[in-house]
């Protein structure tokens, strides 16, 4: 069971063949891979918030615990895209529900431990990333491939010893980027994307074999990097 809420006045930025876009796309993703990955009753909550959007994109998806996930939109863009192509708008929402569903099913299997660090937000992303290419036989996001081995292997470690430092991490810039220490934007998705990954070939295992895998137990499994 779930429910699409539009925030309280984000409903009127968004014109209503965008808002039925998105309220029959959720009902659609959430009906394809609730079963899959056993998930319980949670909200897809819609706001309107361009800054939270990444280039190219009119979504992004967002889990913060068990109960609901964000689908953050972009107006401007969507509006934009439905006078040219009204079906990359539902591609769009479905990729980022996968991911939002799948981070969200992730918490109410594990608890909010799935989401108290920062190891655990860059595994979090990885897993969701590879649930969306299973799912939807797409390829990965161009960002989640963006670097090397090598650079993988540094900058996971960077991100391993800022999760066990005293002082806690900064966990937006790992996604949003920063300038001043040279991070990427979304770098944590392409570092996750690989721990996952790593983790998952091996065995031949899908990613909803991992929904009840502690992000620790993932990260020291990984002797690759």
């Amino acid at each position: 069971m779930y429910k699409t809420h539009f925030l309280k006045n984000d409903a009127t930025t968004l014109n209503e063949e965008a808002q039925h876009i998105i309220t029959q796309t959720v009902e659609e993703t959430y009906r394809v891979v609730h079963e899959e990955l056993n998930l319980k009753e949670c909200e897809v909550l819609v706001a309107v918030n361009a800054k939270r959007v990444s280039n190219n994109e009119m979504f992004f998806g967002l889990s913060y615990d068990e109960t609901a996930m964000y689908l953050f939109a972009d107006a401007d863009a969507i509006h934009s895209t439905l006078l040219k192509n009204k079906e990359k708008i539902a591609k769009n929402i479905t990729e980022h529900c996968c991911r939002g569903l799948y981070t969200t099913a992730r918490t109410q299997h594990i608890g909010l431990d799935a989401h108290c660090g920062l190891l655990e937000e860059v595994i979090n992303e990885g897993l969701a990333e590879i649930f969306v290419t299973e799912k939807l036989s797409v390829q990965p996001k161009s960002h989640c491939t963006q670097f090397s081995k090598e650079e993988v292997k540094r900058l996971w470690e960077k991100i391993k010893n800022e999760h066990n430092a005293t002082t806690p991490p900064n966990i937006e810039k790992w996604f949003w980027g920063s300038e001043e220490e040279s991070i990427p934007p979304l770098t944590a998705c392409a570092i996750g994307y690989a721990i996952a990954n790593a983790y998952l070939a091996p065995y031949k295992k899908k990613s909803c074999e991992a929904l009840t895998v502690p992000a620790k137990h993932i990260a020291k499994s990984q002797n690759s990097y």
